[in-house]
């Protein structure tokens, strides 16, 4: 198999996460209007997981409630997606609220607009869209999202990583496209910590008080720019892709960047070590490159830091 076929073999798993959450949007449009007529709420729940079932296949659709509001305002609680052979939710919204606009509601395109809660936090915004979802722009902002919360993130990457997520985006895509499916925008990360597999600096966790970037999805892969990252100890500026997989644990990351090391991550610690990472300082930074999986990333610090650091590491074992 070429690269080409295995990006859009990627792609396609990327396109039902992408897809699903405008289609489930979409659909409860139509349900609004059977319920103006009185259809049963019980029927009209089986009939909505019955189709985003039919959209995602490998995963399982449970949707506890769902009612009219009047004046015209769907309301769904508990709302989960899993992998059918792991229960463990990859996605749970505890309510979504949505408001479509009824002047355009029986017209070609539809607005709606969607408030809903989730991960301890909110997301709302626009969703327009044609007929049956074939084409869609989505826009919106989230926060308050919390990383702890994201049980199915934190059991794949075996870490027990947190911080609290806000930011916008806007996305355009439609049914069943995979290269037509487009994405960007802006994720604040506050307060977190970041657990490492190895010491990286004499480092065994990151706490962070901010990471901050842009992003953007298209053909197959995120694109991550002006990436920074702040904690006690230093600072870092970064760039790169990562590249989708059936499971998150196997995304493929590809990162280069440069670490400015603070006072604080010297003070208290090795003075072999200190003396070491301070000779190697360019402009008083540290060139470095991320690879590997989600699960398994390394890190390489350019002209030779990582192979001296390796060989004190060696020493005091």
């Amino acid at each position: 198999m070429d690269e080409q076929q295995q990006k859009r073999q990627r792609g396609a798993v990327m396109h039902w996460l992408l897809s699903s959450l405008g289609y489930l949007l979409y659909t409860l449009v139509v349900l609004v209007c059977l319920l103006w007529w009185k259809f049963p709420a019980r029927t009209m729940k089986t009939w909505l997981e019955h189709r985003l079932n039919a959209e995602t296949s490998g995963y399982a659709w449970n949707i506890e409630k769902l009612k009219l509001v009047l004046p015209g305002r769907m309301q769904i609680s508990s709302i989960t997606l899993s992998p059918v052979q792991d229960k463990v939710p990859l996605l749970r919204i505890g309510e979504l609220d949505l408001v479509p606009d009824p002047i355009l509601l029986f017209g070609r395109n539809k607005l709606i607009r969607y408030r809903m809660q989730m991960f301890g936090g909110t997301a709302e915004g626009s969703l327009v869209s044609g007929t049956w979802f074939r084409q869609f722009d989505c826009r919106g902002k989230f926060s308050g999202l919390q990383i702890q919360r994201m049980t199915a993130l934190r059991k794949s990457l075996q870490r027990q990583i947190s911080g609290v997520a806000d930011g916008s985006f806007s996305w355009h895509g439609g049914r069943r496209t995979t290269e037509k499916q487009v994405m960007a925008g802006k994720v604040i990360i506050h307060e977190g910590i970041v657990p490492l597999r190895k010491p990286v600096l004499g480092l065994t966790t990151l706490p962070f008080s901010t990471i901050e970037t842009l992003f953007a999805y298209g053909k197959g892969q995120w694109t991550i720019e002006q990436g920074k990252f702040v904690s006690p100890k230093l600072t870092a500026t970064f760039s790169g892709r990562v590249e989708p997989a059936d499971r998150i644990s196997d995304f493929r990351l590809q990162f280069t960047g440069r670490l400015i090391p603070r006072s604080e991550l010297f003070s208290g610690g090795n003075s072999r070590m200190a003396g070491i990472i301070q000779s190697f300082l360019k402009d008083g930074s540290l060139p470095f490159t991320l690879s590997g999986t989600a699960a398994e990333p390394g890190i390489h610090f350019a002209n030779g830091l990582s192979e001296a650091m390796n060989r004190l590491q060696g020493r005091r074992r």
